[in-house]
């Protein structure tokens, strides 16, 4: 006779084994992530371009990060876990993904806190936590460092559930002021948490049973209870609204095509759970829905509805886990439609949880079968995990680049036009630019209205030197959308390459107007303003530029120099060394810093400074320039004449190195040779009264 037996996991050192072989087995499935690098969808515009997030974790940040929106988002617990990132890892990839990849371990066990906590049930709540923890639709949560949101929001959404189980069982105020904080911050981290009322109202239902289920009485007051709950869900919502509004990020469907994707996406999700494979970062919107295919989702979607809702007796965990999944994931199911995408995997990372419960709490209890059905059931789910463990890995490999992940998303995803063109813009930033033009071609052939490809076509056609072809890109792009600040900066660069100066000033102008935190364009009109001699102009521009990018070095290099015209060479100096600190390798700041320090008397730092420029760059000629003439002031006339008889050989018409090479040979009492090279500046430059009278100087 075979007799009952209690699974190994329920003890507690068998607990701790299992709970930590799960969190080793995620830590290892995603070792992928560990040496990816930031994607070109989002990631750079969250983190590398992010002014207030690529400076660090610094107050001014901290405050910018709660009074503004950034890309059609107000999250500032997600921003400041950013800064903390950049200030620990800088921009090293690798350090990023790892944070998403903690606290996705964190929310693992979480989760099974959590559920143990309402439920009771110990293996149960560890099958639910491994399923979530390897499920393949949560590599995209996890892998893209821009979906830190994600994780984040979820980490606080499951401490809000447990501090919410702890206040129904022990009515402290100090766990329903926990749930207030909890909550706070998740929506402060994403605002998809809106629905987190609602669900409690359904936790009440299942696990925790306060309600009655025969009567349903006690509803009305448990939701009163939850009022403070809903005044913050309605607060983000709004905030969340006029953020998206702002940026243009709320799209425009008609009415049938939002339900008619809603009912799809609802089954199709359940669809990805059981069959987890062309899993693409983006689901383009389609053009038009069939309407046989909606009514038959629409249909199907009801039913599991009914069904659920009719188990709320006898099967309770199948009504609370498919309201659990219906409700968390209505913010993002497209009824009130944000963005071009149909659905998207990392919508799922906290709904697939009520699915994951109905299907687990489903299974027989272990603790009261034999020894023989314990095995069958046991072995299928080490099967079912062993597998998706493994799709995992496999698509968590995808994610190493934007170039795999977005090649793996065009062929998962037909008429994939956003990542045909973020795959091009990671083309062009490896050099693959024939690679680059195809693949922006394909955007614009599948939607011919996608401004964003036009503008990068433009850039593309820019930087080869075809700034006919570039205007036009420009100009198609700004038909599509007049507000795009990206085109008018890109149109403004080709018409003052033009000589079109006047024009250009306009859609510089017309850039700041629809994105005043544009500093490329702050930076173009300084440079314009520089060129036409308007100095205290161009210096204001610079200064805006740096106020918005404080970490390009270009920015700031262009400040230095501009100090330098206005004589004020010890603020030159200043800007140049913060600009060498940004690139220690580029040769024109190590330049400027040089001849600002020359000008300012400091004539042996000016030579090493322009010693490091010369290293650098050793065929260029103002390093060599600039240093022959700060040696001379050193008195080290042999090594000054072999730097200006350097720029000579290169550069026979330069006046200023024949000037110079002329003091030399006058010191060294060769009148006869500095003559020769007075005469030949003279005649190099004849508006510069100093070469003539040196001539007369000497005889």
């Amino acid at each position: 006779m075979q007799r009952n037996i209690t699974p190994f996991i329920l003890s507690a050192s068998g607990l701790r084994i299992a709970l930590g072989c799960l969190l080793l087995v995620v830590l290892l499935v995603y070792v992928p992530l560990y040496n990816a690098s930031f994607m070109t969808i989002d990631d750079t515009i969250y983190i590398a371009n992010n002014p207030f997030v690529a400076t660090g974790l610094k107050p001014s940040n901290i405050v910018r990060a709660f009074t503004n929106s950034h890309s059609a988002n107000w999250h500032p617990v997600t921003w400041i876990s950013h800064m903390v990132d950049v200030q620990l890892f800088g921009m090293n990839a690798g350090g990023h993904h790892l944070t998403n990849v903690v606290i996705h371990l964190v929310n693992i066990f979480l989760l099974f806190v959590a559920l143990r906590g309402m439920t009771g049930s110990t293996y149960r709540s560890l099958l639910v936590s491994a399923l979530f923890g390897l499920h393949p639709l949560n590599v995209e949560s996890v892998a893209w460092i821009a979906e830190r949101k994600n994780v984040l929001s979820m980490m606080f959404f499951l401490l809000t559930v447990i501090a919410y189980t702890k206040y129904c069982k022990s009515k402290s105020k100090a766990s329903s002021i926990l749930v207030l904080v909890w909550y706070s911050l998740g929506l402060m981290s994403k605002p998809m948490l809106v629905t987190v009322p609602f669900l409690f109202v359904v936790l009440d239902f299942w696990p925790l049973r306060r309600i009655n289920t025969a009567s349903l009485s006690g509803i009305r007051s448990l939701i009163i209870e939850k009022a403070p709950l809903f005044v913050l869900a309605a607060a983000t919502s709004i905030i969340a609204y006029l953020s998206q509004k702002g940026y243009s990020a709320v799209a425009h469907y008609s009415l049938y095509s939002r339900c008619a994707n809603a009912a799809i996406s609802y089954v199709l999700y359940i669809y990805k759970m059981v069959v987890p494979i062309k899993l693409s970062v983006f689901y383009p919107y389609p053009p038009t829905i069939p309407l046989w295919k909606a009514i038959a989702a629409g249909i199907l979607y009801v039913s599991l509805f009914g069904l659920a809702v009719a188990a709320y007796k006898k099967r309770p965990w199948l009504t609370a886990g498919w309201l659990w999944y219906v409700g968390t994931l209505i913010p993002v199911i497209g009824l009130v439609p944000v963005g071009s995408q149909a659905m998207a995997d990392r919508y799922a990372y906290v709904p697939l949880i009520g699915l994951f419960i109905c299907m687990v709490w489903t299974l027989p209890d272990m603790r009261r079968r034999n020894n023989r059905m314990a095995m069958v059931v046991s072995a299928a789910l080490v099967v079912v995990v062993s597998t998706l463990s493994l799709l995992t890995n496999a698509q968590a490999q995808q994610w190493r680049s934007s170039e795999t992940i977005l090649r793996h998303s065009i062929a998962a995803a037909g008429g994939n036009w956003l990542c045909e063109n973020n795959l091009a813009i990671a083309l062009r930033q490896k050099g693959s630019i024939d690679s680059a033009k195809i693949h922006l071609l394909n955007a614009v052939t599948i939607r011919q209205n996608y401004e964003e490809a036009w503008y990068n076509l433009g850039v593309l056609y820019a930087n080869q030197q075809k700034n006919d072809s570039a205007t036009g890109c420009f100009e198609r792009a700004l038909c599509i959308d007049p507000q795009y600040a990206g085109a008018h900066h890109g149109l403004a660069r080709m018409l003052e390459s033009a000589g079109k100066d006047s024009l250009a000033e306009r859609h510089y102008y017309s850039a700041l107007v629809n994105d005043s935190a544009f500093w490329l364009a702050w930076q173009g009109l300084g440079g314009l303003y520089e060129k036409q001699g308007n100095i205290d102009h161009a210096l204001c521009c610079y200064k805006r530029a740096i106020a918005m990018a404080d970490t390009s070095w270009e920015s700031r290099y262009n400040l230095g120099m501009i100090y330098v015209k206005k004589k004020d060479y010890a603020g030159a100096i200043e800007h140049l060394m913060r600009a060498i600190a940004l690139d220690t390798m580029n040769w024109q700041a190590w330049n400027g810093l040089g001849f600002a320090l020359r000008m300012n008397g400091q004539f042996r730092k000016a030579a090493d400074v322009l010693s490091r420029a010369v290293a650098i760059a050793p065929d260029s000629l103002q390093p060599h320039l600039n240093r022959g003439i700060a040696l001379l002031e050193l008195e080290r006339l042999d090594s000054a004449a072999a730097d200006l008889r350097f720029v000579l050989r290169l550069k026979p018409d330069c006046a200023e190195a024949h000037y110079f090479l002329g003091e030399i040979c006058k010191k060294k009492g060769s009148r006869d040779s500095a003559d020769v090279h007075y005469t030949q500046a003279r005649s190099i430059n004849p508006q510069q009264m100093e070469y003539g009278t040196r001539i007369s100087h000497i005889h």
